[in-house]
């Protein structure tokens, strides 16, 4: 009974903030609430008095209503689907304050049986790593630290590819976010492939501010699972990074010279990878890899590649149409690098 009246209370909570949002400034009566969310004044003063112990401003005047004023840049579950639009993406949202690893928490969902489109987000991540292993630092209420739970048709040799998507759908979901006057420009958030976002900084350095991290359950050729996981660094400073990164990571907050909603930006992440998502298992790869190459960085930037014992120096050529990176080293051999570490 108790699980039964915490769910409808953040179906409530949900609805409420959906109604503000569609009508910011504007002020309510707890009558025409309780009416069209088809609930009690008591139940909605109840849970307005709920939203403002979590860090929502609520005026209440006498004859005219509430009205939002403000809410807490949080990552809270009602606070996203709020403002989501999707169909199935953010469908079940996890959220924790603390959590060794959205990724790790993802994969434990997924086995107990939760449905495509299921969230794991965290405040903080005392344990988050991404690609090969490495560490990725997630310091609280500065990020957005999520995994994603996909229930796929898609083939093992396809999963390369849907790391890539979701790199396109990263960088429009920045993109938008963009306003006059930042420190930088929307064409400058550019991914690096395989699995990252950087930003070109107004003193022509690049530094990285995503990263994603694609993982799978499988046997044989059949994926019970996979959980994409992203890491974005939306309002560190630039002590908030480690000495040994400091030179090679940055966030939205200091390319731009602004703080960004981190609500904003988890919701228009999933709405994009959505879009994309669809268009991936509808039309393939051939749909995505224009849209990838426009996002990516610019031909002809220097990069090194590691491959096995060996690290080879040249430019980036290009994308092959499944997803390869194609790499002119400096003799002028073009190879393909199906995987490897790439740097900048």
């Amino acid at each position: 009974m108790r699980h039964g009246t915490v769910a409808w209370r953040s179906k409530v909570k949900k609805q409420l903030l959906a109604h503000f949002y569609q009508r910011p400034e504007q002020y309510v009566s707890g009558e025409k609430l309780s009416r069209q969310l088809q609930c009690t004044r008591a139940a909605i003063w109840k849970t307005i008095e709920e939203l403002r112990k979590e860090g929502y401003r609520i005026e209440a005047v006498p004859n005219r209503g509430y009205r939002l004023v403000s809410g807490p840049d949080k990552l809270l579950p009602h606070e996203i689907q709020a403002r989501l639009s999707s169909r199935w993406a953010g469908c079940q949202i996890h959220f924790f304050e603390r959590l060794s690893s959205t990724q790790q928490k993802a994969h434990e969902l997924a086995k107990e049986g939760a449905p495509h489109g299921t969230v794991v987000v965290a405040e903080e991540q005392t344990g988050g790593r991404g690609r090969l292993g490495r560490p990725w630092h997630s310091p609280p209420g500065t990020g957005v630290w999520l995994s994603l739970i996909l229930r796929p048709t898609l083939s093992l040799e396809q999963l390369s590819q849907l790391t890539l998507m979701t790199a396109v759908a990263l960088v429009d979901a920045i993109r938008d976010g963009f306003q006059p006057g930042d420190g930088c420009a929307p064409d400058d958030i550019r991914i690096k492939w395989p699995n990252d976002v950087y930003v070109l900084m107004g003193d022509g350095t690049q530094k990285k501010v995503c990263g994603i991290l694609t993982e799978v359950h499988a046997e044989m050729d059949r994926i019970h699972s996979c959980i994409v996981g992203v890491g974005m660094n939306v309002n560190q400073e630039a002590d908030d990074f480690p000495p040994d990164i400091r030179d090679k990571a940055t966030s939205l907050a200091l390319a731009t010279g602004r703080p960004w909603s981190r609500v904003r930006l988890a919701v228009g992440f999933l709405q994009q990878f959505e879009k994309w998502y669809e268009t991936y298992v509808q039309q393939g790869f051939t749909a995505v890899k224009n849209d990838w190459e426009k996002r990516a960085l610019p031909l002809g930037t220097p990069m090194q590649v590691q491959l096995q014992n060996r690290r080879v120096q040249g430019i980036y050529a290009g994308l092959t149409d499944q997803g390869a990176l194609l790499f002119r080293q400096s003799d002028g051999q073009i190879v393909t690098v199906h995987s490897g570490d790439v740097l900048l």
